[in-house]
């Protein structure tokens, strides 16, 4: 009885505060939504010496609304659609999890709520956390469907859960390798970050976690994940946990300021391929002049790789544009070494024009006898042109080499993205 009272009186008091921030009427809360969106025009192309050169253009545009609050109450949906004109075969079979996919796709759809600094979301949507996180870098950005709740009542207090039963990859091809060149619909299968690009069978996730700034100049973070009957073997479901913790400290010496990361994640389960663990550590820097970069590595268990989160955005401190971390920095026995250096032409006058110069290097030896090396580097620079608000220029160049002593094979792949957006 106590609990119930409890309830009601909870309930009546976020009635009365949505009360007093709502809109008159529903037809106002339309009339008062954001709408945003994105026009992009992407060019790609990608020299691999074990397969062969190609190249994709997509044209797509994101569409997205969002109403104001009723109540606490509000709407939101986002449209994604692509075309991919021009594509050879060679291309459909470089890119085909990654860019050849033309049609469209709703892939936000929710309802939300707003009470006393905490948002609850039901539906399809994007996520962003440090355990699930999905893809924003291909044409189709990755989404989930569900459940979302994220609360800052708890003064310098984050907190987040969410409960997940279907995702939205990047293309059709990555739930099924016979069925290419579509849009991406949502199904019971996702992709897992560290495990590779294509997607797994799953029956329901789930995931929880919080970060807290109350120290001085530092940052807690810690998040558990669980997903249930992933599909890894042909005819197997296994359970996988997943956890992640991370401090970040910062500070500031005159002109100077710097900043330490420590991250811990690994992944738990019956499947001992991915039953490890990883450390990364960071070191940041940057000056008033423009100049910034950092020096990172990354260390992962000899006797199995991780799966760093749900979806393929959850990332580890080194690893290479285009070329994901599944690619070699959360694989068994690898350890990883990166570094970066940036520069904002800003300090000089040229405005909203940035630039950075990466380099990482691998070695994987684990228990199972790979033995790999990994040399690449990417140069990437954006820019905001000022005279047209909303232009982006995005360049970016990669090359990755992988030996592998065991079969005395070598692997190069050169890659260049030029992307150019239009946001309203």
């Amino acid at each position: 009885m106590k609990l119930c009272k409890l309830s009601l009186i909870i309930i009546l008091n976020i009635s009365i505060c949505s009360t007093l921030t709502a809109k008159d009427s529903l037809a106002e809360a339309f009339q008062n939504g954001e709408l945003k969106g994105e026009l992009k025009a992407w060019y790609w192309h990608r020299d691999n010496s074990q397969k062969y050169n190609a190249n994709v253009t997509n044209f797509a545009i994101e569409l997205g609304y969002k109403t104001d609050n009723f109540y606490g109450f509000y709407l939101g949906a986002t449209f994604q659609a692509n075309s991919t004109p021009w594509i050879n075969n060679k291309a459909k079979e470089l890119f085909i999890k990654e860019q050849y996919a033309s049609g469209a796709i709703l892939s936000e759809a929710y309802i939300g709520y707003n009470f006393y600094k905490t948002d609850i979301k039901i539906g399809r949507q994007y996520i962003d956390t440090p355990i699930a996180s999905g893809s924003l870098t291909r044409i189709f950005k990755e989404s989930f469907q569900g459940v979302t709740i994220q609360s800052n009542y708890l003064e310098n207090t984050l907190l987040y859960a969410g409960y997940i039963d279907k995702f939205q990859g990047r293309t059709s091809a990555t739930y099924d390798i016979t069925d290419t060149g579509d849009a991406p619909k949502f199904h019971n299968s996702m992709t897992l970050g560290g495990a590779s690009d294509k997607t797994y069978k799953f029956n329901n996730a789930w995931y929880a976690g919080m970060s807290n700034s109350s120290l001085q100049n530092l940052k807690i973070s810690a998040a558990y994940g669980r997903i249930n009957n992933v599909k890894f073997g042909v005819n197997k479901k296994y359970d996988l946990g997943i956890y992640y913790t991370e401090l970040n400290y910062d500070l500031a010496i005159n002109d100077v300021k710097l900043g330490f990361d420590f991250s811990y994640r690994g992944s738990n389960s019956d499947y001992e391929q991915y039953d490890g663990s990883l450390f990364d550590i960071r070191a940041r820097f940057s000056f008033l002049n423009g100049i910034s970069g950092l020096v990172a590595t990354t260390t992962v268990s000899d006797k199995a790789s991780v799966i760093t989160g749900m979806g393929l955005g959850v990332s580890t401190y080194t690893f290479l544009p285009i070329r994901g971390p599944f690619i070699f920095s959360t694989q068994a026995g690898t350890d990883t070494y990166k570094f970066q250096l940036n520069y904002d032409f800003s300090k000089i006058g040229v405005q909203n024009l940035k630039t950075s110069a990466q380099y990482v290097t691998a070695k994987r030896k684990d228990n199972w006898k790979n033995n790999i090396d990994y040399d690449g580097y990417a140069l990437t620079a954006s820019y905001k042109i000022p005279k047209v608000q909303g232009l982006n220029l995005n360049l970016v160049l990669s090359s990755l080499d992988i030996k592998n002593k065991n079969l005395q094979k070598k692997t190069e792949i050169d890659e260049i993205w030029f992307k150019l957006g239009y946001k309203f």
